[in-house]
Formats: structure tokens, C-alpha cells, sequence
């Protein structure tokens, strides 16, 4: 990893768990349960939402929409061809300074990692891996 030589591939299936669409079958399998955020391929009536783009990396490509539909943040990107995904708005953890933080679970198999992404209102290219360590 050091010298960069590492060559990291997700199987194939993951573009499956990658694609916001895969959202929008959660919610229309298990509606309104409480790890689930409402999720559809139409505009939200009257809620502040994410637009998202189905194969989105990275920020790009989203909108957040106050509940009147005006935009609170954008971010622009290569993915505006996908199919738009429209999910309820739910505010990231943020610090005292306001940065916001996402976090994440890795898995291989099993889950075996936790990492945290900081950055402003939408999670992009240049928000930043947080380090850490969690001691017994």
C-alpha cells in the first residue's frame, strides 16, 4: 500500500449494494421502517430531500431540496444520465465547527472495519477520511 502497488476490486455484484436505486427496493419492500429513509424515483411532495443519481460516486451529481423544492447545496459531476433517485433529508452528526460526518462499515464476509468521512452538506471527492482507533 505504501509504494501504491496494492490493486483493490469489488466483485461484480457490488455495483448491485453501489446503485442508490438499490434504496428505493428497500423502501418499497419494508415501507416507513425505522433504518429506512422514504425513497422514490418522483420528487417528494412537500419534504425536504436528496436528489441522487442511481450509479452516483462520490457527491456528485446531488441536490438537497428545502421542503419548497428550493436548493439548499448542489453538487455537479459526470452521472447526470442515471436515473434520478429522490430520498428524504436527514442531517448528518456534525462537530462544533459544522463539519459533517458519515460513517461507514466495511466488509469483508463479515463487517470488519469502521470509517468516517467529514466533509460540508453533501459527501464528495474532497471530504476527508477521519482516523481513528477503538481500543477494549
Amino acid at each position: 500500500m505504501r509504494e501504491q502497488k496494492a490493486i483493490i476490486l469489488n466483485p461484480a455484484y457490488t455495483l448491485l449494494f453501489q446503485s442508490k436505486a438499490f434504496m428505493k427496493i428497500l423502501w418499497d419492500m419494508f415501507p416507513h421502517h425505522p433504518l429506512l429513509l422514504e425513497t422514490s424515483y418522483e420528487p417528494l411532495k412537500g419534504k425536504k430531500q436528496v436528489e441522487k443519481r442511481a450509479f452516483g460516486r462520490e457527491g456528485a451529481n446531488t441536490v438537497i431540496y428545502d421542503a419548497d423544492m428550493s436548493v439548499m447545496a448542489k453538487v455537479e459531476g459526470d452521472y447526470g444520465n442515471f436515473k434520478p433517485i429522490y430520498q428524504a433529508y436527514e442531517e448528518l452528526p456534525k462537530d462544533s465547527e459544522g463539519r459533517s460526518y458519515q460513517a461507514g462499515v466495511f466488509f469483508a464476509y463479515e463487517g470488519c472495519g469502521l470509517g468516517f468521512r467529514r466533509g460540508g452538506l453533501i459527501m464528495e471527492n474532497f471530504s476527508k477520511f477521519v482516523g481513528h482507533r477503538i481500543k477494549d
